[in-house]
């Protein structure tokens, strides 16, 4: 009988297609990876369905080899990528895509071979050739030509006349090495004390594992309430169940004192999934989970697809943080993906924060979140004092002589005298903002995007932070071509350097992308500023993110107003919850607490509350504005964001789709649906492509959705047509 299957590939093209297993592959089953010709090329898809019918109206090409013995993809992950198919309007293979380490999809690629092994020339460029290919385990002719431009024509030559020639080198093996387990048992640390409003938290989380429901939490505890105590403490109660635990974080190479306390208490049991890991470490991860070895996974946004079996708990910490939604390719969003999952193994989803989303604590008030409150510091019991530094008062720092006031320098020092731990806060990379010609009194530009290049001294670069395009730094403008170029703004670099001239005898370590990119760049500034060996520690977002250090008392914040500006409904929100974040690494220890905040706009509420550690009141005054607005959590927004290489065909597409909204709005019950836009990006041009944003809003986000991938689905083409950029954004969190 022959047996037929329906194959998804990883490619932007909605359907599946059919082909005919071999009498040798008759037992392949939906979830096995197999490879199939393609228009004349070999991928690796996933079965999804198969069937004995006959009733195709063409004769299916055989699959050419199964990967697996047996699925990679389970029942869940399956149901998991029709969801994300249907929600986000995807091909249902490269919602499959994400359930595997990216090695598993790697396309057959061609390689140079000799045709004789032992082929030899007396001729030294053939020869150099000759010994490369043997050296290499595989070299592409692609990277070859690259490498060796002085050397491509004799590789053709080689070629035709077949001393050469090109072949397929499969994919991923079809088993992995799995990690080491230790069979020795471990010291691993205790459970601490908790206080009445954790063991109260806690009582409830166990009632919810033990009950197998799948309650939603959302537990928000103050800067050092002990939240981490409470996810400890209760994934031991899952695993005592018999159960298994996933818990993610926002960026894990940002969160090692997070791991480390997991690792702490529950040893090898716990696997970790980050960024920089290499590909086939995260290969061997995925696998040690795929065959039960672990019974934790920790990890950021993509750790959400985990292939971990029989979970009893779900954490998501810091559940307000913009990160867990992904900005390029299926933009999901990690908290669907949870509960998803939470649902299916009956396990709850606990949410924590010290600030939680706008939405997320309006869904806690009222009842689709089970409000669990942490208010008592457990860390420190000293009281934590916060000063406003009125920078509109500083002539010096108005005037750009300097980033740092006379008071923010006094604490500083009278930290240091206590040989104690100050950190600094700015939100900006680079050296200056930007270089401006007092002559023509034109910004550098990026030549790609409509944004200014940030320059870095240290390099002497000007560079675009949205696209990566630089350039070195000459004193000639190149519009007018004076030489009258001066620096305009500041960034870490810069403050950098004026934090030397104030502190010549401080340890002082930046922390910003542009320092952390190489692998273990983040450890290494934690674990010196553990051991004492740092004094000062200055960056951008990243310092606000799971430092507690006892020994950093005093906590300085440049800028407070930056976010403030972002053209973004959520700009008051950012900017609260960054404050309050960096506020409470201060006084985390024995030690009292000190953070000054330098700022333009002292009484902007945002800043005010910030600074009292006020979410209560920040919460009221938000959402009242959002209802006001009727922004979420009062409406469900769809971003349709459109970009093309010409400005014009940008906007005269922008108008056509703004229409066919507004034509076929007029035939659904439009009760709530309002359309805003079209208007250019606030970040107009990135890469070259002129981006145009159109916002639809409606109350009910059943009608929103139907209607938008309606929209989408019957308009695609026109974009496609036109080799143009066309992207919908379910409930968007940026809208740069």
């Amino acid at each position: 009988m022959e047996t037929f299957v329906e194959v998804a590939f990883p490619i932007p093209v909605q359907k599946t297609f059919t082909y005919q297993l071999p009498k040798h592959y008759e037992t392949v089953d939906v979830g096995q990876r197999v490879v199939a010709s393609l228009q004349k090329k070999k991928l690796t898809g996933f079965v999804v369905a198969r069937s004995t019918e006959k009733n195709h109206k063409f004769t299916p090409s055989l699959i050419s080899q199964v990967m697996d013995e047996e699925p990679l993809i389970r029942k869940e992950c399956l149901e998991l990528a029709r969801y994300i198919c249907e929600y986000h309007q995807v091909s249902l293979g490269l919602a499959l895509a994400l359930m595997v380490p990216q090695p598993f999809l790697q396309k057959s690629r061609k390689f140079l071979s000799l045709c004789d092994p032992f082929a030899s020339s007396k001729d030294p460029k053939i020869q150099f050739i000759f010994d490369l290919i043997r050296k290499s385990k595989g070299m592409s002719p692609e990277y070859f030509g690259k490498k060796y431009p002085d050397y491509k024509k004799t590789l053709s030559l080689l070629k035709r006349k077949k001393i050469i020639s090109l072949v397929e080198k499969n994919f991923l093996p079809k088993e992995l090495p799995s990690s080491e387990t230790s069979s020795k048992t471990q010291n691993l640390e205790k459970a601490l004390s908790l206080l009445p409003e954790q063991e109260k938290a806690l009582l409830k989380i166990r009632e919810a594992i033990l009950d197998k429901n799948s309650n939603e939490f959302l537990l928000k505890g103050v800067t050092g309430s002990g939240k981490t105590e409470v996810y400890l403490q209760a994934s031991a109660s899952c695993l005592e169940m018999g159960r298994k635990v996933l818990a993610l974080v926002p960026e894990i190479s940002l969160t090692p004192q997070f791991i480390e306390r997991f690792s702490k208490r529950f040893g090898k049991r716990l696997a970790v999934f980050h960024s920089q890991l290499t590909p086939k470490k995260r290969a061997m991860e995925w696998n040690r989970v795929f065959e039960g070895q672990v019974d934790i996974v920790i990890g950021a946004r993509s750790a959400c697809f985990a292939p971990l079996e029989n979970i009893g708990l779900i954490l998501m910490d810091e559940e307000h943080d913009s990160s867990y939604k992904q900005e390029e390719g299926i933009l999901y969003h990690a908290r669907d993906i949870v509960k998803l999952r939470g649902q299916y193994h009956h396990a709850p989803i606990v949410y924590g924060s010290a600030t939680p989303s706008i939405e997320s604590y309006y869904y806690a008030q009222h009842g689709q979140y089970q409000l669990l409150t942490l208010s008592q510091r457990a860390i420190s019991k000293e009281k934590l004092i916060v000063e406003t530094i009125d920078l509109r008062q500083d002539t010096d720092y108005l005037k750009g002589q300097r980033l740092l006031s006379e008071t923010l320098v006094e604490k500083i020092q009278e930290t240091l005298k206590k040989n104690q731990q100050a950190v600094l806060f700015l939100n900006r990379r680079g050296f200056c903002s930007t270089v401006f010609c007092r002559s023509c009194e034109q910004t550098m530009t990026c030549k790609f995007c409509s944004i200014t290049l940030t320059y870095h001294k240290k390099k002497n670069i000007l560079q675009c932070h949205y696209c990566g395009y630089r350039k070195a730094f000459v004193q000639e403008c190149s519009s007018c071509h004076s030489q009258t170029l001066i620096p305009i703004g500041y960034g870490t670099e810069k403050l950098e350097k004026e934090l030397s001239y104030h502190f010549p005898d401080a340890r002082i370590a930046r922390m910003d992308r542009d320092q952390m990119q190489k692998r273990g760049a983040y450890e290494k500034v934690y674990q010196s500023l553990q051991s004492g060996e740092i004094d000062i520690l200055l960056g951008t977002q990243m310092v606000t993110k799971g430092l507690d250090l006892p020994s950093v008392t005093c906590v300085g914040v440049l800028d407070a107003d930056h976010s403030l500006h972002f053209p973004d409904f959520r700009s008051a929100e950012y900017t609260f919850n960054l404050l309050t974040q960096v506020i409470g690494r201060a006084g985390r220890g024995d030690f009292q607490g000190r953070a000054m905040i330098q700022t333009l706009s002292p009484h902007h509420y945002a800043i005010e509350m910030a600074m009292r550690q006020d979410y209560e009141s920040f919460y009221k005054r938000e959402v009242e504005s959002r209802r006001e607005l009727q922004y979420p959590p009062f409406s469900f927004l769809v971003l349709f964001e459109i970009a093309a290489k010409e400005e014009k065909l940008s906007q005269e597409m922008a108008q056509w789709l703004g229409k066919q909204i507004e034509t076929h709005r007029e035939g659904v019950s439009s009760s709530g649906l309002t359309l805003m836009g079209p208007s250019p990006a606030p970040v107009a041009m990135v890469n070259q492509w002129y981006r145009q944003h159109l916002l639809l809003r409606a109350q009910d986000f059943s009608l929103l959705h139907r209607f938008a991938s309606w929209v989408f689905g019957e308009t695609k083409a026109e974009f496609e047509k036109r080799k143009m950029k066309y992207k919908m954004d379910l409930n968007p969190k940026r809208f740069m």
